[in-house]
């Protein structure tokens, strides 16, 4: 079997450090350890940053974890800047409202190894069910 490459997380946020802290524990509780994150931060203040460096020390060296803030704004930019930092071969977007299982990077890295043709993947998304409707959504 090949080994796993290696996936780059990328998170782009802009003052939502209360959601992001979530997101990143999430991540970085994956068992896949070929991996790095990288949060490209549009805030206002240093939240954003102080929630990085709090996750970074719980990595405890394991994962790679970045902080990248920017004046840029908006985030098709700040998908493209992300891009641009990342190291990795396999490139998997989440966003800072959201969580991942503990196997979502290593699913993401099986995939592409297993399929040498495979460009994109995409995965579903779970609502939580206090959203009755699509109004109490968008």
């Amino acid at each position: 079997m090949q080994s796993r490459p290696i996936v780059s997380v990328l998170i782009c946020t802009r003052n939502r450090a209360d959601e992001l802290v979530h997101a990143l524990r999430s991540v970085l509780s994956n068992r896949h350890t070929a991996f790095e994150v990288v949060v490209i931060d549009q805030s206002d203040d240093h939240a954003t940053r102080d929630v990085v460096r709090s996750c970074h020390a719980e990595a405890d060296g394991r994962v790679s974890l970045r902080h990248v803030p920017t004046d840029t704004r908006g985030l098709s930019l700040a998908r493209n800047l992300a891009i641009a930092q990342a190291r990795g071969e396999i490139i998997a977007f989440t966003d800072d409202d959201c969580t991942v299982g503990e196997d979502w990077v290593e699913n993401i890295a099986t995939l592409f190894t297993d399929d040498p043709d495979l460009y994109m993947v995409y995965g579903q998304v779970w609502m939580p069910e206090e959203y009755k409707n699509r109004d109490e959504i968008i």
